[in-house]
């Protein structure tokens, strides 16, 4: 049965249609609920009407129940809409829990905003803001999200905003070093906790509020020190061969210092100029420190016996696509062949197709993200399956941290009790409690000093392809 229209029922009490139109606008107008009878057909047409989600300041635009259509386009890469996921249905239940309010810096302009907006689509994945997410929409987090534009004091001055009008009780971000220390600093002096997003030296530290999350160079160099003792044992010699970038020389240092603590034999570094593209005088030093290990003159060493004396050798190569597509060839010309080599996450980049450079005879890397193979963790395929469906694109190591990140916080918020206001310290200190975690990018723990680090994935390369390496589990107290 389709029931009656206001027009309709106007008509049936005799009252004329411009009387009909002043009744219906000041109806409108009523704070009281009503209910009216429409047509099949008018109702048909308001299923078609935009949801619209009510946020603070923007307001972005659903077209409609369970789209699946990409909210994120060009456009959003400068002003991306996350200001709050807090809808009218539920902004009078008093009995709902209190809302957390999580202040959001990223570079969502300018040279790195393409990175924020991949953070900030894993974020607001792990949310359920989208449609068709309503049963894991999180009503108890509101995320005010603020463009840093990659600037240090842009960042300084958002954060009082954030924290004195907004009243954020947490920030997340940013991603960029210089701008993270900068916010870092000044979340510090107002004692706010504050995750950084950024793989930067000397974040984590900066205050006992101060959290970083994500891939660093110290985190990646443990982890492949923990693969070649398991691999090789104590006994091979390890060359590290490293760009002087801070990575580079941060990657280094760690690996060191981690090596020196695992107990494995002392680890020979060699430096090389970033932009360098003559190669020769460092490859010569590698082929000296192994001719010196094997009692050989390196002034009488042939490139053949250069050959043989590489078998024994491991070779750590940190460092970028870029760097190490002109890194590798020079090796090989200069004799280092047969290598075995251990790497950054630099080498997923280069190794994508499954092929091995030329000399190179196996590879063993870690990375916290893999957007390929089916051979990985349930946790991390089910991440996948779900960014592609909703975005229509392949996930990323920047949405997955994003994403990692806002549960990270849905699991602080749910250890609130009441629903009484939360302070910035008590925030502050279930963080700094939080058991391990299974999350997307790795098994998940925080260091003392505020660096939530993983048990990074492994990789192994041999015969054109890239194949998955189980973890081992770690001993009693590790």
């Amino acid at each position: 049965m389709s029931g009656l229209n206001l027009p309709m029922l106007f008509k049936l009490l005799g009252l004329p249609l411009k009387n009909c139109l002043l009744a219906s606008f000041l109806l409108l107008l009523l704070p009281v609920h009503f209910l009216v009878v429409v047509p099949a057909a008018d109702a048909a047409m308001l299923s078609c009407l935009p949801l619209v989600s009510v946020m603070q300041e923007k307001v972005r635009v659903f077209s409609g129940k369970g789209s699946t259509r990409e909210p994120a386009a060009a456009d959003d890469l400068l002003n991306p809409v996350a200001e709050g996921f807090l809808t009218t249905e539920n902004l009078d239940r008093t009995s709902e829990p209190q809302v957390v309010k999580v202040g959001c810096l990223l570079p969502l302009s300018g040279l790195y905003g393409e990175y924020g907006q991949r953070f900030l689509r894993g974020m607001e994945l792990a949310l359920g803001i989208y449609p068709g997410a309503e049963s894991c929409r999180d009503r108890t987090i509101k995320l005010l999200v603020r463009d840093t534009r990659s600037m240090p004091d842009m960042a300084v001055s958002l954060i009082h905003e954030l924290v004195e009008k907004e009243q954020a009780s947490l920030l997340v971000g940013p991603v960029v070093g210089p701008v993270a220390i900068s916010a870092a600093r000044e979340a510090a002096r107002l004692q706010v906790p504050i995750i950084t997003l950024t793989s930067q030296p000397g974040v984590a530290g900066t205050g006992p509020l101060v959290f970083q999350h994500f891939i660093t160079a110290r985190n990646q160099a443990e982890e492949l020190v923990r693969l070649m003792v398991e691999i090789l044992g104590m006994d091979r010699k390890v060359v590290v061969l490293y760009p002087d970038t801070l990575f580079g020389q941060t990657f280094c240092r760690c690996l060191a210092t981690a090596a020196n603590q695992a107990g494995l034999k002392a680890v020979e570094t060699v430096e090389y100029r970033a932009s360098a593209t003559d190669f020769g005088p460092v490859v010569k030093k590698i082929i000296s420190i192994q001719s010196v290990a094997t009692g050989k003159n390196p002034a009488r060493t042939s490139r053949h016996q250069n050959r043989w004396a590489s078998k024994d050798m491991v070779l750590v190569l940190p460092g970028s696509r870029r760097r190490l597509n002109l890194l590798l060839p020079q090796l090989f010309h200069y004799g280092l062949e047969n290598i075995l080599v251990f790497g950054s996450r630099g080498w997923h980049d280069l190794l994508g197709d499954g092929k091995l450079p030329h000399g190179v005879k196996k590879v063993f890397f870690v990375d916290a993200f893999s957007a390929s193979g089916k051979k990985m963790p349930a946790v991390l395929l089910q991440y996948r399956k779900k960014y592609e469906q909703q975005f229509k694109k392949k996930a990323s190591l920047y949405d997955a941290y994003g994403y990692d990140t806002a549960i990270l916080i849905k699991r602080v918020v749910a250890q609130l009790e009441g629903n009484q206001p939360a302070s910035a310290m008590q925030l502050g200190e279930i963080i700094r409690t939080l058991p391990e975690m299974e999350m997307v990018t790795g098994t998940t723990k925080l260091r003392a000093d505020g660096e939530i680090e993983k048990r990074l994935y492994r990789f192994t390369v041999e015969k054109g392809g890239v194949d998955f390496l189980p973890q081992t589990p770690p001993l009693p107290g590790q």
